[in-house]
């Protein structure tokens, strides 16, 4: 798997601590079962994102100043990380209208 080479590339080349974030307990013993090379240091199940982000009575500035100095601390926004590269991230739904074109799938025969 691409995803699993590159994080090896990672591990090796730079020393890099990688955390794995699943959709759900299935998906995180699939990869514990990968695992055993130790290539993530932690296994996580991301379904608790979801819950944590709808909580209530949250104080919006300071949810936001707290998205700020994270922003700050990795050196881009959470909307680069999440649709910026549609070739290893989230991305862009294929088949959808009037999505901006990278340079790479521009030059892609």
């Amino acid at each position: 798997m691409f995803m699993l080479d590159l994080a090896r590339l990672l591990k090796e080349r730079h020393g890099s601590v990688l955390h794995l974030y699943c959709s759900g307990p299935q998906e995180v013993s699939f990869y514990q079962e990968l695992n055993n090379d130790r290539l993530f240091d932690s296994i996580n199940d991301a379904d608790v994102l979801l819950p944590n982000a709808l909580q209530s009575g949250l104080e919006e500035s300071s949810v936001v100043a707290r998205a700020k100095a994270f922003e700050a601390r990795i050196g881009c926004t959470y909307n680069r990380l999440a649709v910026e590269n549609r070739h290893l991230g989230r991305g862009y739904a294929l088949g959808g209208f009037h999505h901006p074109r990278s340079r790479i799938s521009q030059r892609a025969s």
